[in-house]
């Protein structure tokens, strides 16, 4: 299993861009290599600080060069934290461009400092995906910027997020859509779920189910168990009890010794799992369940799912409970519309490795774009963070 966020690729993106202002833009992973589970343990405790739970962790000391010359400065030293790490810089403002889209006066963060590990390879910045309520520079973010100006033929954007266990740098990690959907990528209708409140922030929906090796699991429901749907992670963390319920029904596992927070099983077990936010429930296949072994006998196994806040409180409506990644978002093409806020997913068809034919088709009125096929590239990383980052 590999970590996210991917990179976005921006080679030839005039080629990729239509006049109908819909944006295909396949995803490269940002590295291949396999991780232990003191990785996963350390990106669990950057996505606490993330999401404001339990300690924060501090910055680390790696730098890249940076340079804001010439750029407007409105802003001096502040720190973002990401969930693979933290940055900071300056908030600046200046005119972005990708593709033919244009922002005359983006808010973005400059950074001259970042947490070792934070990005690697040719990612060169960090481009956020969520709402300005929770923007740490206070500034609106890009993709907004260009709703409001109606630059988007649609109110929404779309992934498919691929699975691969290949060492090959240039395979395909899916395809990110700004202003519409790729129909060859999934099948059947999207599912749209309205998202709760009236000021939107993450992307949240309230888990209304779980079901482990068939069998239905008791879990908090409903907005006491708000789940922020997040391509910028890679695990699923939720609170301590759910969690512990759910390792409890499969056969074999038991807290993990070493890492905090993380649940083994036997590598011999196929931990079936789904989730229902309200529609229907989504099945996580057990290859993304898995981390890989973690004894060199190879016979036990660390999980995907991990305990988000270590026993501690949440008080309800402090913020999202359960944080879903790719664990399970890899299992579905999952699209976010802005109006009304809600976020739709749909069966993978056979062309992004689902079982379903394409084309999909959706409950709104709204565009659907139509094929394209991922071509490998570079060089802008994704997360649900509020910020636009250049290095």
């Amino acid at each position: 299993m590999h970590s996210l966020p991917f990179a976005l690729s921006l080679l030839a993106l005039s080629e990729l861009t239509s006049a109908a202002e819909t944006f295909h833009i396949p995803l490269q992973r940002r590295n291949q290599q396999s991780h232990d589970l003191n990785y996963y343990s350390a990106a669990a405790e950057n996505l606490r600080a993330k999401y404001n739970v339990g300690a924060a962790a501090a910055a680390g000391t790696g730098r890249r060069r940076a340079s804001v010359q010439n750029i407007p400065v409105i802003n001096q030293g502040t720190t973002i934290q990401y969930g693979s790490g933290a940055v900071a810089g300056t908030i600046n403002r200046d005119v972005v461009t990708m593709s033919n889209f244009t922002v005359e006066s983006q808010v973005f963060l400059g950074v001259d400092r970042l947490q070792s590990g934070l990005l690697d390879g040719q990612t060169s910045g960090i481009l956020g995906l969520a709402f300005q309520t929770i923007a740490s520079t206070g500034g609106v973010p890009f993709w907004q910027n260009l709703l409001n100006d109606n630059q988007l033929e649609a109110p929404e954007f779309s992934f498919w997020l691929a699975r691969s266990d290949s060492n090959d740098e240039s395979a395909p990690g899916g395809v990110f859509t700004l202003g519409g959907t790729n129909s060859s990528l999934f099948s059947g209708e999207i599912e749209f779920l309205n998202m709760p409140g009236s000021r939107p922030s993450y992307w949240l929906l309230p888990l209304q189910s779980v079901t482990v090796q068939g069998e239905r699991v008791s879990v908090a429901t409903g907005n006491s168990a708000l789940s922020a749907i997040d391509t910028g992670t890679t695990l699923i963390g939720g609170p301590s009890d759910d969690v512990a319920a759910i390792w409890a029904a499969v056969p074999g596992s038991r807290q993990s010794a070493t890492n905090q927070g993380f649940y083994t099983f036997p590598c011999r077990t196929n931990v079936n799992i789904t989730m229902s936010f309200g529609g229907r429930s989504w099945a996580i296949s057990s290859e993304d369940m898995s981390l890989g072994p973690v004894t060199t006998s190879g016979q036990t196994c660390a999980g995907a799912i991990f305990d988000l806040n270590m026993g501690s409180n949440i008080p309800a409506g402090s913020g999202p409970t359960w944080v879903v990644g790719a664990t399970f978002l890899k299992n579905v093409y999952s699209v976010y519309r802005a109006n009304p806020p809600s976020i739709g997913f749909a069966e993978l068809s056979t062309t992004a490795g689902g079982t379903g034919t394409s084309p999909g088709t959706r409950e709104s009125t709204s565009s659907s774009a139509g094929s394209f096929v991922p071509k490998a590239g570079l060089v802008l990383a994704l997360s649900f963070i509020s910020i636009w980052t250049f290095l």
